[in-house]
């Protein structure tokens, strides 16, 4: 009866780690870009001291940049890119 129990908790365990999103906490106030490039239109913004869902990076393709980029979840299944410089997360790269 127990290993029934610990089977099925470690089960959803496993569920809940995988399927919970990470998160992006922002110190300072940055444009939201619409694609990883500080040439992309702005979106948006981010505020600072808020935390925002994320569940990865990517690396832009800005030149000579620190142009590592958080891809931020927006409602509808859309995504948002803010400069790395600007907010901070332990998050995989996309």
């Amino acid at each position: 009866m127990n290993s029934i129990f610990v089977q099925s908790l470690l089960l959803l365990l496993i569920i809940s780690a995988t399927c919970q999103a990470g998160t992006v906490a922002c110190y300072q106030s940055a444009i939201l870009l619409k694609c990883p490039l500080k040439a992309c239109a702005a979106i948006g913004n981010v505020r600072n001291d808020e935390v925002y869902p994320s569940d990865c990076f990517v690396i832009g393709k800005d030149p000579g940049l620190n142009s590592k980029y958080f891809r931020i979840n927006l409602p509808a299944g859309r995504y948002g890119y803010v400069l790395s410089k600007y907010c901070s997360g332990n998050v995989d790269m996309c």
